[in-house]
């Protein structure tokens, strides 16, 4: 289940606009800065599949200047013999 953390930082005036779109994505938490228009986002996915579609529709979120990857755990499936 890979569980990443992204700093979202929005276009000019668009913070407000860009947390409310960013945080209606399925597996998406906002963690908004309180004195920087900067947002820490968490996402949740059942797989890397689903991991990386979820990252392509974050980068072309409407009002989005950057995304940086700041933590990535992303579990690679059991193979035979492990437990």
């Amino acid at each position: 289940m890979p569980i990443c953390s992204y700093l979202a930082v929005p276009l000019a005036g668009e913070a407000d606009g860009l947390s409310a779109r960013l945080g209606a994505l399925p597996g998406c938490e906002v963690i908004r800065a309180t004195n920087r228009d900067v947002m820490v986002l968490l996402t949740e996915t059942s797989g890397r599949a689903e991991e990386e579609a979820l990252r392509s529709r974050l980068e072309a979120t409407e009002g989005l200047a950057a995304l940086v990857l700041t933590f990535g755990e992303i579990e690679s499936e059991p193979q035979g013999g492990e437990s």
